[in-house]
């Protein structure tokens, strides 16, 4: 009885979840009257006229290829200088470790409004305003990646595999690329789901640092086109649907690994 109702409250919640999410794929399929004037829950016939409408004012694939190019190239490079760091702390012993970090974590306290104008300041003392890389750089230092893959290294990597390769003659950059990164692979695979949603997703700094519009990423250019879409919102819901698509493609492909990676390495064997 008790498991019933767990069940049919998280069956509640779920609903919750999904419901905006539905009805703003059942809008893109319905003419910008029928959403006004009654509340739609299945599809409609508008589909095609809303995608002409949106392709038409928004440049999709200049959008989709940015944002897929920032948010891959940020996801690898977080994934990877995540897990070396973390590496680091967790394996190793040196002066001032857990001062440094105390003080990376720090920073994850830190809003990214904070640091926007500073970091606009160095952008342009590096001349890379208007460039992808200044959207990338911040990827190769992200506090929340190394101190999550850290108390995975702590508690699901044994120190034996370490000293078994140092017996065996392995460089310290060998044993980490060949023995530690494969098994903190379930981790890396999670964390750089919620990286490649944040960086795809992202929509200061590139409002901030990106001028010339081809080369702005897809939440850029859907809120520069959103007034030429004022007032149709079939349109308006299908660019929405369109934007949000491969999040949820990617989030349904690699869902497993978030389940395998939360749960991997919390209790030490």
């Amino acid at each position: 009885m008790v498991w019933g109702v767990i069940y049919a409250l998280l069956c509640l919640l779920l609903l919750f979840c999904l419901l905006p999410f539905y009805l703003m794929v059942i809008d893109a399929t319905h003419t910008n009257k029928e959403i006004i004037t009654t509340l739609q829950l299945l599809p409609g016939a508008a589909l095609l006229d809303n995608i002409r409408k949106v392709t038409a004012r928004v440049d999709f694939p200049t959008g989709f290829s940015n944002s897929l190019f920032v948010a891959v190239c940020s996801t690898l490079l977080t994934a990877y200088f995540g897990a070396l760091t973390a590496y680091g702390f967790s394996k190793y012993r040196f002066k001032g470790k857990n001062i440094l970090f105390v003080a990376m974590l720090m920073t994850m306290m830190l809003p990214e409004q904070v640091s926007i104008v500073g970091y606009f300041k160095l952008m342009g003392f590096l001349k890379l305003t208007d460039t992808h890389a200044s959207l990338i750089l911040p990827s190769l230092v992200c506090a929340g990646m190394a101190f999550w893959l850290k108390q995975y290294c702590d508690a699901a990597i044994p120190d034996e595999i370490i000293e078994s390769g140092r017996i065996d003659g392995a460089g310290e950059l060998h044993i980490f690329h060949r023995l530690i990164l494969p098994l903190m692979a379930p981790a890396i695979a999670c964390m750089a789901i919620f990286t490649f949603i944040h960086s795809w997703n992202s929509f200061l700094k590139p409002l901030i640092l990106m001028f010339t519009p081809a080369k702005f990423t897809l939440p850029l250019l859907m809120t520069a086109f959103t007034g030429q879409l004022t007032g149709d919102y079939g349109a308006f819901y299908c660019g929405m649907s369109i934007a949000t698509l491969p999040i949820i493609v990617v989030y349904l492909l690699f869902s497993r690994y978030i389940i395998s990676g939360l749960t991997l390495g919390a209790v030490k064997t």
